[in-house]
C-alpha cells in the first residue's frame, strides 16, 4: 500500500512537471531582419531560449543544442544546434542523415490540428524525410513540397548548427496566419525520432510571442555595374537545354547584367562556337571580341582575351589577358560544375583536383605558364549538399585525399580564398537553386570564390525577376517569370576590381 502511494505521488508529481512546462509563459517576441544563410551574424546579441543538455540523444545520432527564436511578419526563424556534423535534408540511412521532426502549434490550442504529445500541431517539418505537413483544424495533413513551402533550411551543406525559415502562411488557417502576423502566441518542440533519439525541450514545449514589429527591407543592390573598368563575371547553370528553348530570356538576363565574362554550366548540344554566337548576339560588340573555351557541359565566353584553357576533370580552367589600363595581373578562372547529389566520392575527388590545379598552376607546373600574382575565380555549380569538407578544400587548401598533401594557401599572402557572400538583389535570400515542386527546399548550390589578395569585390548579387521591383524590371527590360523559365538555378553576378 506505502508504495503504490508512493508510485501515485510520483506520477501526479511527473503530470505537474509536464504540465508546468506546457504552461510555461511565452517569451516575448523578438523582430529581426534575418537573411536565412547558415552564418548567424543577426543573432549575435541574441541568448537563446532554451539549452539542450548535451549527451542525451544517442551517441551517434542528433544532440541538440541551444534553440534561438526570432521572427518578421512573414515567417518564424530559428537558430539550431544539432550536436554533430549533419546533411540536414538527408534521410537517417544516407550520409549524416537525420529523423529530426519540428512539431509547431501556431494557435496554441491542444484542441485544434494534429494532437501530439499534448499539443495541436497546425505545421510538422520532417527535416531528412524532406516533408512538411500542414494541418487543419480537425488534424487532417496536406503534404506541401519543401521545394515550394516557403521552409528553408541552411547551410545546403553538413553542419552542426543551422538556420531555418518557417512561413506563417505554411499553416492552412488564415486566422492563425493574421493571428501571427499581428503578434500571438505559438509552441513547439522538436524531436529526434531514432530511438533513443533527443528532444528539445527533454518534456513539454517551447512557447514564443511572435513580435509585429515591422522590418525594414534590404537595401536594394543596384543591377548596373558601378565603374566601366570593373570586370563583370556571370555564371549561370542553364539547366542542360533551356538556353536553346528560351533565347528571348536569356537575352534579357544578359543584356541586364551586361557581363564580361560569362561562365556557363550544363550547355549540352550547344558547342563553344554556338553558346558564343549567342552571346555575341545578344551582347553585340564591334568589332567583336568574344572568345569560348568548352569542356564537357561548362562554356566560358570572354569579351577579355582567352589566352589558353583546360580541362580538369569535367570542369575547365581559361586564363583570360586582363588589359592593361585594368590590371597588372591576368585571372585565372575556373568554370565548376561538379558531381550532383549523393555522389560523395565524385565532389570530393574534383574539389581536390581543382586546388591540386590551382596548387600546380602557383609553382610553375601547371597546365599552362601564368605570372606569380595573377588572380583566380572559381565559378559555377558546385553542387555543395554534401560534406562541408568540398568547400573547405576550395577556400583553405585542405586537401581530403592525403595522396594529395602538403596542403597549401591557396590566398598566398592571404591565406585562404574567400567566398563571395552573394544575397538576392532585392530581399534576405541566398539561394541559387529553387524547385516549387521538389522535395528538396531551396539551396545555395552555387558559388564565386576568388583571391581577395588579388580582387576587390565591388558588388555581387543572385539575380531573381520574381523578387525584382516592377518598376526595376521595366527599366532593365525584364520580365517577371524570366529567371523560372531560364532555369532551376539563378544567374550569379559578381563585380572585381583589379588591386594594383
Amino acid at each position: 500500500m506505502v508504495e503504490q502511494q508512493r508510485m501515485c505521488r510520483l506520477a501526479l508529481w511527473g503530470a505537474a512537471v509536464v504540465l508546468c512546462s506546457l504552461c510555461r509563459p511565452a517569451m516575448a517576441g523578438t523582430a529581426l531582419a534575418i537573411t536565412p544563410d547558415g552564418f548567424f551574424a543577426e543573432w549575435r546579441n541574441m541568448a537563446p531560449l532554451v539549452n539542450d543538455p548535451a549527451g542525451d540523444g544517442r551517441s551517434d545520432g542528433i544532440d541538440l543544442g541551444r534553440l534561438y527564436l526570432a521572427n518578421d511578419t512573414e515567417a518564424l526563424y530559428l537558430r539550431l544546434e544539432v550536436g554533430r556534423q549533419t546533411i540536414l535534408q538527408n534521410p537517417l540511412e544516407d550520409s549524416a542523415g537525420n529523423r529530426l521532426r519540428l512539431l509547431l502549434d501556431l494557435d496554441n490550442s491542444a484542441s485544434t490540428g494534429l494532437p501530439v504529445e499534448g499539443i495541436g500541431a497546425e505545421v510538422e517539418v520532417r527535416f531528412g524525410e524532406r516533408i512538411v505537413l500542414a494541418y487543419d483544424a480537425s488534424g487532417i495533413g496536406v503534404q506541401v513540397p519543401v521545394g515550394g513551402s516557403g521552409v528553408m533550411m541552411f547551410p545546403t551543406h553538413s553542419a552542426s548548427e543551422f538556420e531555418l525559415r518557417v512561413p506563417f502562411d505554411t499553416a492552412l488557417s488564415p486566422d492563425v496566419v493574421s493571428r501571427l502576423e499581428e503578434g500571438g502566441e505559438l509552441v513547439l518542440f522538436l524531436k529526434e525520432e531514432s530511438s533513443p533519439g533527443d528532444r528539445l525541450p527533454d518534456s513539454g514545449t517551447v512557447s514564443y510571442e511572435t513580435s509585429a514589429e515591422p522590418i525594414r527591407s534590404p537595401r536594394a543592390i543596384r543591377l548596373k555595374k558601378k565603374k566601366a573598368h570593373f570586370v563583370r563575371l556571370l555564371t549561370f547553370n542553364v539547366e542542360r537545354t533551356t538556353i536553346e528553348s528560351e533565347p528571348k530570356v536569356y537575352r534579357r538576363i544578359l543584356r541586364a547584367t551586361d557581363p564580361d565574362i560569362v561562365a556557363f554550366q550544363e550547355v549540352i548540344n550547344w558547342d563553344a562556337e554556338e553558346t558564343r554566337a549567342f552571346v555575341a548576339g545578344a551582347l553585340p560588340l564591334d568589332p567583336d571580341p568574344w572568345q569560348a573555351f568548352q569542356v564537357t557541359d561548362t562554356v566560358t565566353v570572354s569579351r577579355l582575351p582567352i589566352l589558353t584553357g583546360s580541362a580538369v576533370d569535367n570542369n575547365s580552367v581559361v586564363y583570360i589577358d586582363v588589359p592593361n589600363e585594368t590590371s597588372s595581373h591576368d585571372l585565372v578562372l575556373f568554370n565548376v560544375h561538379t558531381p550532383c547529389c549523393n555522389n560523395e566520392f565524385g565532389r570530393d575527388f574534383e574539389h581536390d583536383n581543382l586546388m591540386v590545379t590551382w596548387r600546380n598552376l602557383l609553382e610553375g607546373m601547371g597546365p599552362f605558364s601564368i605570372e606569380p600574382g595573377d588572380a583566380v575565380i572559381l565559378a559555377g555549380d558546385f553542387n555543395m549538399v554534401g560534406f562541408r569538407r568540398q568547400l573547405d578544400v576550395l577556400l583553405h587548401g585542405t586537401f581530403i585525399d592525403p595522396g594529395n598533401r602538403p596542403d597549401f594557401s591557396p590566398g598566398r599572402a592571404k591565406g585562404s580564398l574567400k567566398s563571395a557572400p552573394l544575397r538576392h538583389s532585392h530581399v534576405r535570400r541566398v539561394h541559387t537553386w529553387r524547385r516549387d515542386s521538389s522535395s528538396f527546399g531551396p539551396g545555395k548550390l552555387d558559388y564565386v570564390i576568388y583571391s581577395s589578395d588579388v580582387l576587390k569585390l565591388k558588388k555581387r548579387f543572385v539575380l531573381d525577376t520574381q523578387t525584382i521591383p516592377r518598376r526595376v524590371r521595366r527599366n532593365f527590360h525584364l520580365k517577371r517569370m524570366d529567371s523560372l523559365k531560364a532555369s532551376d538555378h539563378l544567374a550569379l553576378v559578381t563585380d572585381f576590381l583589379f588591386r594594383p
